[in-house]
């Protein structure tokens, strides 16, 4: 044989045949080219399904059940309505009258419960509905001091802290408010408490007060039912020393006005605390993992994370949102799998990039961003509202400001998978 190098190794076993062996430049940009097309396995298991837009309905939709989605009428906050999940006909329900508006509307065991607002004075209520919607009766002053004295403005309950799950195995809601009133740390319109229900949400049961003469946490933003470990979940915010996930067994009784350092060393209780990583707005049960998108954007502690169930192998599994002006706000299990979270825009957020942004992945391992939801309005905080599975498999996306229509909630099949490092536009 014979040998010869010009821009490549040419072996010839005869004359006039052989291999060729290109080059190093040649090899270079061949590689470079085929990059693009290489994944790993891991890459390819994780890719969701893409969410391709099919419907919208005018209204702020807020939750469903399994035939109906709540929320209220496009021009009047204050209306109740109903829509039905598979022919998309809407029916107006209560309607509280001027001077209220809904905040937030939670459903499971067979009733609707709606947070709504007097909006002269701040105060909120806790309505409940056994007839979806048609009528409502109040259950709970939301805000309510704990002598019972006052009912303090501006407390509320997050899309996610509010929950139904099980105490001693018998159904049960609990929820933990939401304070924002800024008032002097510690004093009695500065308190958040945690409430559970035993009768369905007619009756209320106080199990533990924070700030009573003292600043334990700012507010709540989490109380959720974990059904694969039978135990609830209770997070708060906002600072590092605020910031805690707690653990709750249904069993131990809860400790009065801890802090979280505190609560971490009290006797039946599970908690992680003291970085913005345990400050979230939702979390995602699976029978491995918990999953939870930081209500923060720092480098270090924004993004996705997981943890076991009692809170170890607490690690990052994405972080595109790190340095960014938006946050996590709410997640979903899909029933194929697929798990999917929506963040939400902060004042700060030039209005180039006022949009939400939907992330899922089909293992958890890693996260793909599939697709974006513009927003209108400049210089103002925008909260997704809703983010849920229908029974017919589709996709329920909406929240304040959204193009074209503020008071619009679009409907998403899931369709093909998404390979693409560019979200879909939705709205």
């Amino acid at each position: 044989g014979k040998w010869a190098q010009e821009n490549y190794v040419s072996f010839e076993t005869s004359p006039g045949g052989g291999v060729e062996f290109p080059g190093l430049s040649q090899l270079t940009a061949a590689v470079r080219n085929a990059v693009q097309y290489i994944v790993s396995n891991a890459d390819l298991e994780s890719r969701p399904p893409r969410l391709r837009p099919i419907d919208a309905v005018q209204a702020s939709i807020y939750n469903a059940d399994s035939m109906y989605a709540y929320g209220f009428a496009k021009t009047n906050q204050a209306q109740f309505v109903r829509i039905h999940l598979i022919t998309r006909e809407l029916t107006n329900g209560h309607n509280f009258g001027a001077g209220y508006i809904i905040d937030d509307v939670f459903t499971g065991h067979g009733v609707v419960l709606v947070c709504a607002a007097e909006v002269a004075t701040g105060r909120r209520w806790l309505y409940r509905s056994t007839d979806q919607g048609a009528t409502f009766s109040a259950v709970h002053q939301l805000g309510i001091s704990q002598d019972g004295s006052q009912h303090n403005p501006l407390v509320k309950i997050l899309a996610k802290g509010l929950d139904f799950g099980e105490l001693n195995g018998a159904p049960a809601i609990m929820f933990a408010t939401y304070n924002f009133s800024n008032t002097t740390r510690g004093s009695v319109t500065d308190q958040d408490y945690i409430a559970i229900s035993v009768d369905n949400g007619v009756t209320w049961q106080r199990l533990a007060t924070f700030n009573v003469g003292k600043n334990s946490v700012q507010h709540f933003h989490v109380c959720q039912w974990d059904m694969y470990r039978k135990a609830w979940w209770v997070g708060s915010g906002d600072a590092d020393d605020e910031s805690m996930i707690v653990r709750w067994d249904g069993v131990t009784p809860w400790p009065g006005d801890k802090s979280p350092v505190e609560m971490a060393a009290t006797t039946g209780f599970t908690v992680g605390y003291g970085r913005q990583r345990y400050r979230t707005t939702g979390l995602i049960f699976t029978s491995d993992w918990i999953y939870s998108m930081t209500d923060s954007v720092g480098e270090n502690d924004g993004g996705i994370w997981r943890f076991r169930g009692d809170l170890t192998e607490f690690h990052r599994v994405d972080h595109r949102v790190s340095g960014t002006t938006r946050y996590g706000w709410m997640g979903i299990q899909c029933v194929d799998g697929t798990l999917m979270f929506i963040d939400g825009c902060s004042a700060s957020t030039p209005d180039g990039q006022r949009r939400y942004h939907i992330y899922a992945s089909k293992t958890g391992h890693r996260w793909h961003d599939i697709g974006r939801v513009h927003l209108t309005g400049t210089a103002t905080v925008a909260i997704p509202r809703v983010l849920f599975q229908a029974p017919d498999g589709n996709i329920w996306i909406g929240g304040d400001f959204t193009a074209g229509q503020e008071r619009q909630t679009v409907i998403c099949e899931q369709y093909d998978l998404f390979r693409e490092p560019i979200p879909d536009n939705i709205i």
